[in-house]
């Protein structure tokens, strides 16, 4: 018979989710996917369809990185430094957004690029700033409990 009183891999996997997205980091990367898939509507029902590549590319690599960072892979896998290519990955995205919502805006006939434009110009250096300020271990991250 089955050991029914063992955790299953799903359940363990939801704890994980569960409580990384009440960390700073988790919450951020959390927003940003959630952003992007707004920008993405925004963009669909645009005449700028074209421009939701930029954030169908940052949500995935958001998601890509929050599945690391909630799985603590980035402490199992040491040869890449987790917490550079997370600024990296945030600060060619922001550089995008802002460009495609520069030209959004610019060129937009007042439709969803134009909100999804400023929407991205708006928040996304936000959580640039956010997570460039995070401490990269877990004993800092119970010292700073905000942005600076």
């Amino acid at each position: 018979m089955a050991d029914t009183t063992a955790a299953s891999p799903a359940a363990n996997c939801l704890e994980n989710l569960k409580s990384y997205v009440k960390t700073q980091k988790g919450f951020i990367l959390a927003a940003e996917i959630f952003i992007s898939f707004i920008i993405i509507i925004c963009y669909a029902a645009s005449f700028n369809g074209g421009y939701s590549a930029v954030a169908i590319c940052e949500m995935i690599f958001a998601m890509v990185f929050f599945g690391i960072f909630m799985m603590e892979m980035d402490k199992q896998i040491l040869l890449i430094n987790w917490v550079w290519s997370d600024l990296f990955r945030a600060g060619t995205g922001a550089v995008l957004y802002i460009i495609t919502s520069l030209v959004s805006v610019i060129g937009g006939s007042g439709d969803g690029a134009r909100i999804a434009g400023l929407r991205s110009a708006c928040i996304y250096p936000v959580c640039l700033r956010c997570l460039h300020h995070l401490p990269a271990s877990q004993e800092q991250q119970a010292a700073h409990s905000s942005c600076y």
